[in-house]
């Protein structure tokens, strides 16, 4: 398991993301929902930017984590989140669920009107990917189901 000390270099990305999402927003801040929180670390960064946030994360132990810290955050997966949200943010998770479609459908459901889902994943059209083929480093299966380009993100987007 990953070390909250390894999430560490994402800050600077992770608080560009905060600042895109609260640009986006009539409201600034909200109610925030990260899918595949794990111990909670971008939730944890979400609220001390103000927003009111919270994790579903499958893995018990790294719930368990994040619920030591006193951050909220669920065990399970987002088809057994209720309510609703401002913001949902999938970092890093798209590529390593079963069925990509249904996630994004159900996010767009628990989705105020306004809402911002933030969709983060390794472009597998990229110039690095498409010259380094089958040697690209983010081809890891099993750990990655799918593998995501503009064209084809921007379609399951825009179907779902």
């Amino acid at each position: 398991m990953k070390r909250v000390e390894d999430k560490e270099p994402m800050v600077p990305a992770f608080l560009k993301y905060l600042d895109l999402i609260s640009s986006a927003l009539a409201s600034k801040k909200g109610k925030l929902l990260d899918v595949g929180a794990a111990t909670g670390f971008f939730v944890r960064l979400a609220e001390n930017a103000g927003f009111s946030g919270m994790g579903i994360e499958i893995s018990d132990h790294a719930a368990s984590q994040g619920r030591s810290k006193g951050l909220k955050i669920q065990t399970g997966t987002l088809s057994s989140v209720a309510g609703t949200f401002d913001c949902i943010t999938m970092l890093d998770l798209i590529e390593h669920v079963p069925n990509p479609r249904a996630e994004i459908t159900k996010a767009a459901e628990l989705l105020r009107e306004g809402g911002v889902l933030v969709i983060n994943t390794p472009d597998a059209g990229s110039m690095f990917a498409r010259v380094m083929g089958k040697r690209w480093h983010l081809i890891c299966p099993p750990e990655h189901l799918y593998y995501f380009n503009r064209r084809n993100m921007k379609r399951l987007l825009e179907e779902a």
